[in-house]
């Protein structure tokens, strides 16, 4: 007999929201049927002198009147009863439904995992390009009185992610959802809460409707405004309802998330459940890198053919410059991608409806759930996979326009493509992230030789400590600003968790001025670091490279140098920015307010920007981008007058906004391209000369 997870009782906390949501939905019913009964008596007045004035004596002016006052009627009853007929269909453009006959072994596992957790089988099957996978359904008002079936979308880019029993294990968290008989209330939550949304927000046809009628004459005009006041004034006043309806829907589905989590731990482990979440996560990034690299060939005319191994090639790459060991082609991953330290403020996210994976973990672990791992890929559940791997990218770009003549690159081509594309923004691996992310702090070179300790050796400097320093800065600014949040009131709690000790939204600014306190000690630590790291290299090329140390020497000179003045620029860049976007208004503005701010920039502004556009163009920032360098060099010799008698000279005003806008993110780039090449030559001499290991 298969093992099940029918049993498992929805947990107390999912039965508290539950409780909570209906009892939040019986208040907006009640709203809502208030609403109905109000706008039903407006309808009746506004029928009833319709009425009159067509069955008074005929005249064509009183007859238009009370044809626009029936109109008015049934556009009120058509907002207020439209979502009867509305319709909620998934976009299915970039799938394809597969059948058992031609992908009997995954249908025979889908078909497995729903007798497992107690669910119907899915009507149907699709294959789609994303890291995903998803039970849908369409739906409307009708499908809270009548049974809906569901289907079942996996995306291709998840295959790509995953190994078998991790397949396995999200499949089964989509049952989990449909799993107990309990879960229909849920389901009926869901689809009140689809059909409210739709009435409040999505509104577009209406508006169209309404427009159309508003067109006709002056008249209708004025009885469309009018409708469309009373329209406002409804959507105003549910919209607040809805409000309280949704914040309990959010709490309701991170119980369901937790519930689903919990079904599918039950059968496949919960170690595979929270191993597919943090690789779900890390593929779905691999994927958009992979998407960026297409969208700059495909001005070239060219397109993908197949965007699965290129996107393996994007997650074997990344993976190994982040450090993640593979296995069977995927890493092995004991956390998040992209992980920080952990946050020490935590909010709980009222408006979320996924709980975070940390969460999500945390509430597994107390079970002790762990499952065998089937290390295969999950593509070996797909029969004839290059097939449906470039079916389904065909798909993807199908309904873009020139897709057709556009000819496909192969995966050598790819490789070429997206070495060169990341190659710039790669840093030596040798420093394991220190580096990333920012600059080294400024410092005193000469002050920095006489005053330091010669460190002995490059672990005695680069120690875990040090190597964690910019990521618990990273993870301190991140606290600060929440509690900043908190303070100015944009984040609205009662309470919120330092150091898991709940404290009061009243202390926000006392933790965070100790937060501040200790975010400068680790910034000065930081600063320390970089200036020791500085001293170990050059005692390293006084001993055995002199003429490299005086180059290392100059290279820190002219970068700290530098550095300054691309801050400097990027002050100036914000402040030119500021006082152009004034002139955003122009159509409100005065003619003398325009000309009193093209005499701020020209006075304060414009000779200081051009001197120094032509000290970064001199250093060669803007090499091989011929059209920014060009345009600098006209912006640099012109004079222009931008406004003059009324008229403004938009050519002008483009070019300056151009260069100021283009010229900022060259000269980030030229920084730290300098930035790399002083990495890479430290790195290089590690791994010439240096014995101990590092």
């Amino acid at each position: 007999m298969l093992p099940t997870a029918t049993s498992l009782p929805p947990p107390a906390a999912f039965q508290r929201e539950v409780r909570r949501t209906i009892a939040a939905l019986g208040i907006f019913i009640v709203g809502y049927i208030v609403v109905v009964i109000l706008t039903l008596a407006l309808v009746a007045v506004i029928f009833y002198g319709a009425a009159v004035l067509l069955l008074g004596p005929p005249d064509v002016g009183i007859i238009v009147i009370g044809v626009g006052m029936i109109g008015v009627d049934i556009m009120l009853l058509l907002y207020i009863f439209k979502f009867l007929f509305e319709t909620s269909a998934e976009d299915l453009s970039d799938s394809v439904e597969i059948t058992v006959e031609e992908q009997p072994e995954l249908v025979a596992v889908i078909q497995r995992i729903a007798q497992q957790t107690g669910t119907v089988q899915p009507k149907k099957i699709y294959l789609s390009h994303d890291v995903n996978a998803s039970v849908f359904y369409n739906s409307s008002f009708w499908s809270l009185f009548l049974p809906v079936q569901k289907n079942l979308k996996i995306g291709l880019g998840l295959m790509n992610a995953v190994n078998v029993s991790e397949l396995k294990a999200i499949i089964a968290h989509e049952f989990g959802h449909f799993s107990q008989r309990s879960m229909r209330l849920s389901s009926f939550v869901y689809y009140a809460n689809r059909i409210i949304y739709n009435m409040l927000y999505e509104n577009k046809e209406y508006a169209k409707t309404l427009a159309g009628f508003a067109r006709m004459n002056l008249l209708f005009n004025l009885l469309a405004r009018f409708t469309f006041g009373v329209v406002n004034g409804i959507q105003w006043l549910l919209q607040r309802m809805f409000q309280v309806v949704n914040l309990n829907y959010f709490a309701l589905s991170r119980q369901m998330e937790f519930h689903a989590d919990h079904v599918s731990a039950s059968l496949f482990g919960t170690n595979n459940i929270i191993s597919s979440l943090h690789r779900v996560e890390f593929a779905d990034v691999c994927l958009q890198q992979a998407l960026s690299v297409y969208e700059g060939v495909w001005k070239d005319n060219k397109k993908p053919g197949n965007i699965y191994p290129d996107h393996r090639t994007v997650i074997v790459d990344v993976a190994q410059k982040n450090g993640y060991e593979l296995k069977e082609g995927l890493p092995m991953m004991d956390k998040p991608f992209q992980y920080d330290e952990q946050k020490r403020i935590n909010i709980e996210e009222q408006w979320a409806s996924h709980p975070s994976t940390p969460d999500r973990k945390a509430f597994l672990d107390g079970f002790k759930l762990d499952g065998m791992v089937e290390d295969l890929s999950a593509w070996t559940l797909i029969n004839k996979p290059i097939k449906w791997q470039e079916l389904i990218t065909g798909k993807l770009y199908e309904k873009v326009k020139g897709n057709e003549e556009r000819l496909p690159i192969d995966n050598a081509r790819f490789v070429v493509l997206f070495e060169n594309q990341m190659q710039p923004f790669s840093l030596p691996s040798v420093f394991e992230g220190y580096y990333d992310r920012r600059f080294i702090n400024d410092f005193d070179i000469e002050e920095a030789l006489r005053a330091a300790k010669m460190p002995t050796s490059f672990v005695s400097v680069f120690t875990g400590p040090v190597k964690n320093l910019p990521r618990n800065i990273r993870s301190l600014e991140a606290d600060i600003a929440l509690l900043k949040n908190l303070e100015k009131k944009e984040i609205t709690v009662d309470s919120f968790d330092f150091d898991g000790v709940k404290h009061k939204a009243a202390n926000a600014s006392c933790i965070r001025e100790q937060l501040e306190e200790e975010l400068g000690k680790q910034r000065q630590a930081l600063c320390d670091s970089d200036k020791r790291l500085f001293v170990f290299f050059y005692q390293q090329f006084l001993d055995t490279a002199a003429d490299d140390k005086d180059l290392y020497v100059e290279a820190y000179t002219s970068f700290l140098r530098q550095q300054k003045e691309a801050d400097e620029y990027r002050v100036q860049h914000q402040r030119v920015l500021n006082l152009w976007l004034r002139l955003y208004v122009r159509p409100t503005l005065e003619p003398e307010a325009v000309l009193s701010i093209i005499a701020d920039y020209e006075q304060d502004e414009e000779g200081i920007l051009k001197f120094k556009l032509k000290k970064w163009l001199e250093r060669g920032a803007f090499e091989n981008q011929h059209d920014i360098e060009a345009a600098i060099v006209h912006f640099i010799a012109a004079d222009p007058q931008y406004f003059f008698e009324g008229h403004y000279f938009e050519n002008e005003l483009e070019e300056l906004n151009m260069v100021v806008d283009e010229t900022y993110e060259s000269i980030g780039k030229f920084m730290f391209a300098q930035f790399k090449k002083i990495l890479e030559t430290k790195a290089s001499w590690l791994l010439t000369n240096y014995r101990t290991p590092i």
